[in-house]
């Protein structure tokens, strides 16, 4: 018979790509070395090109090219695009437990090229999780180009929380196209706590500008998740600002008393994570009331005139037009008993929350205390107000 050759395409440890050809002339060399290269394809992240018949084929190896939209934006406010499986083109690469875990082409022959400068400055970072479809933690995986990586010391895994190691590999992921794709402090863009071990391949020129930048994915692709000042002050001098509700997003919910809310959607979002914590801590609660309209305003403070009288509408309902409900960034809670007031205060920067109209504060915020008010501003200016015991009122003078 006449000889036939069989030619894989691979990406090397190294990231280096090579062709291996080999020549075969029984049927039953042919099915073994088929079965032999399929296997060692699946570990060792190649790419081979289909066998069609007995006929001798030769062609100029070229580096696999990935066709996958490296920069689509997925998170908990964007789904994956239709039909995102089709697009993609998947290898398997072998981690430390013996597992194949799937990334995308070129997300996978840059890892290799990653680990291998790592493993020149004694790091072992292996991929602990890659890609996954369906997967409701981190919708990320399921693109194909979001890693999860662990340190592996002597063949098994170590803690995540080396303070020392980490570094030294966020400062070659640029070099590479990944970025840490959910940094410290970039939760109001991802949506997402930090998360020291998730990187994301992202491309060459994109990860270099993100990393020198210092900004997130969502900056880079001029995704603010709102157009939303979650510092504006509306009081009982500082009316709305003009066209407002075309800058939030709002999330419609209902409640436990089938009540429909709007929300701020980053509001809505932070307010859950808080609902969650709370219940850890043994408080049920759920919102009242969060945004109002204008009109809604007008419609509640001539209902509480007739029924509570002047004073309570001066001292707790703002006139419409200059209430915080308007922003959306406001909620109102329900709670089971006043007991639970302090647990709820204590969580609330942890959050992004303040609590708006505190005791003692009367003079400065114009209103009476409301320990039921919190308002979103975002983690860094919750953390400064609820320590310092000051209001909103006095952390914006000082910006």
């Amino acid at each position: 018979d006449k000889d036939t050759e069989i030619e894989f395409y691979g990406i090397a440890p190294d990231g280096d790509t090579y062709c291996i050809e080999l020549d075969v002339s029984e049927e039953a060399e042919i099915k073994h070395a088929k079965a032999v290269l399929s296997a060692a394809a699946e570990t060792i992240c190649m790419e081979h090109e289909e066998w069609t018949g007995t006929t001798a084929t030769t062609c100029d190896f070229t580096a696999p090219v990935s066709e996958t939209d490296h920069l689509v934006l997925v998170n908990e406010r964007i789904a994956l695009p239709d039909n995102w499986e089709e697009k993609i083109s998947l290898v398997s690469i072998p981690n430390a437990s013996g597992e194949l875990v799937k990334t995308d082409r070129a997300a996978g022959k840059a890892f290799l090229k990653l680990r291998s400068e790592l493993l020149e400055e004694g790091i072992d970072a292996e991929i602990d999780a890659a890609y996954e479809k369906n997967d409701f933690d981190n919708p990320e995986h399921e693109t194909g180009l979001a890693l999860d990586l662990c340190l592996v010391a002597d063949g098994e895994e170590v803690a995540a929380g080396d303070q020392e190691t980490w570094p030294v590999i966020y400062d070659k992921l640029a070099e590479y196209g990944f970025i840490l794709r959910y940094p410290e402090g970039g939760e109001y863009y991802t949506g997402c706590d930090y998360d020291p071990q998730h990187i994301r391949y992202v491309g060459l020129e994109a990860a270099e500008k993100i990393a020198d930048e210092n900004i997130t994915l969502e900056e880079y692709l001029g995704k603010d998740p709102a157009s939303v000042d979650y510092l504006v002050l509306v009081n009982k001098e500082h009316a709305l600002p003009e066209n407002w509700e075309d800058d939030i997003e709002l999330t419609y919910m209902v409640n436990n008393y089938d009540e429909k809310i709007r929300v701020e959607r980053i509001t809505y979002e932070a307010y859950l994570k808080l609902k969650d914590a709370l219940l850890e801590d043994g408080v049920h609660t759920d919102i009242n009331t969060a945004y109002r309209s204008v009109q809604d305003q007008k419609e509640l403070a001539s209902e509480f005139l007739v029924k509570y009288g002047a004073d309570y509408v001066k001292n707790y309902v703002a006139e419409p037009g200059f209430s915080e409900h308007h922003t959306g960034l406001a909620i109102d809670l329900y709670l089971e008993s006043v007991d639970a007031w302090a647990k709820i205060e204590a969580r609330l920067p942890e959050f992004g929350f303040i609590l708006r109209y505190p005791l003692g504060k009367e003079s400065i915020t114009g209103y009476s205390y409301e320990p039921w008010h919190i308002r979103y501003v975002g983690k860094d200016a919750a953390a400064e107000i609820m320590s310092k015991g000051i209001t909103l009122e006095e952390y914006t003078e000082r910006q």
